[in-house]
């Protein structure tokens, strides 16, 4: 199959599921850098900074881990949400087709908080699930058993 053929054919079936609202959107890191927020390294690179904290390792999960154990779970929101807060007011064209599409559920593991500010803006109210709200989920089964 020519890749138009392809193409056209995977639009063929998403707008099937949008009318059938089986469709799930997955809303990654691009998004929210097409709006001109940090990367996630941006973010942490930026923080390391702030702090003074030096470190050869890479891993950003574990540079993460340390920030906070150096200076606070709660230091450590407020320097992220600052960071967020001090953004020029963020017109996103792509967030904006998102609110178009009639689609119920969105999952994000972004970190901030620009898909849910867009609907909100436009009365739309899908559920979205973010990355806090899975690592929850995950701790719902041992609860009930």
């Amino acid at each position: 199959m020519e890749k138009e053929a392809v193409k056209q054919r995977a639009i063929s079936i998403l707008s099937d599921e949008i009318v059938k609202n089986r469709l799930i959107v997955f809303v990654g890191a691009g998004c929210s850098l097409s709006a001109g927020l940090p990367s996630w390294r941006e973010l942490v690179d930026g923080l390391l900074k702030e702090y003074h904290i030096e470190t050869k390792d890479a891993d950003l999960l574990r540079l993460a881990s340390r920030i906070e154990r150096e200076v606070g779970k709660l230091k450590l929101r407020e320097s992220i949400a600052e960071r967020l807060r001090t953004r020029p007011e963020i017109e996103s064209p792509l967030h904006d087709k998102l609110v178009r599409l009639d689609v119920n559920l969105f999952v994000t593991t972004n970190y901030d908080h620009l898909l849910e500010d867009t609907f909100r803006k436009s009365g739309y109210s899908p559920m979205v699930i973010t990355d806090y709200k899975m690592s929850r989920l995950s701790t719902l089964g041992k609860k009930l058993s």
